[in-house]
């Protein structure tokens, strides 16, 4: 039969051990979490882009309204995942580079750069502004592609 002593030491080593288990639950949920939301975050982007580049290819579709909708999921989707890549986040699906870790500074000034484009694209889409949506989704282009290029591997073949 155990002391009290030893049953409060026992109750103690279990509550620690599933509070462990709990924590080593909870950060494998949420790395696994930062990385689905984020491809779905960017996945969403990319189809904005394509959606506003059909646009730029014939002007005469050019439409404000879809072109604050669309560049507005982006600056949003952008803004979100910049949370979206804790520390050493690049799980084997991931084309993620190191670099976004160890430039993180660079990595956020583009994506901040990026967000401020295409808050503009929005804004040109919104006055229905034709040139200054020619030029803000060229510098989201400039951005998107500054990301793809620094921190993000290329497809596997």
């Amino acid at each position: 039969m155990l002391s009290r002593f030893q049953n409060l030491v026992t109750a103690k080593t279990g509550i620690a051990l599933a509070a462990a288990f709990g924590l080593a639950v909870s950060a494998t949920s949420v790395h696994a979490d930062a990385f689905a939301d984020r491809s779905a975050a960017m996945k969403e982007v990319g189809a904005a882009m394509e959606a506003m580049g059909k646009m730029m290819a014939d002007p005469s579709t050019f439409d404000g309204e879809t072109v604050e909708a669309k560049a507005g999921i982006i600056a949003t989707n952008l803004t979100k995942a910049k949370d979206l890549f804790p520390a050493g986040d690049v799980p084997e699906k991931s084309r993620a580079k190191e670099t976004i870790w160890s430039d993180n500074e660079g990595f956020m000034k583009i994506m901040d750069g990026a967000i401020a484009a295409a808050k503009a694209t929005a804004e040109a889409g919104g006055e229905f502004d034709q040139d200054g949506f020619a030029a803000s989704f060229s510098s989201l282009g400039k951005g998107c592609k500054g990301c793809h290029e620094g921190y993000r591997t290329p497809k596997k073949q």
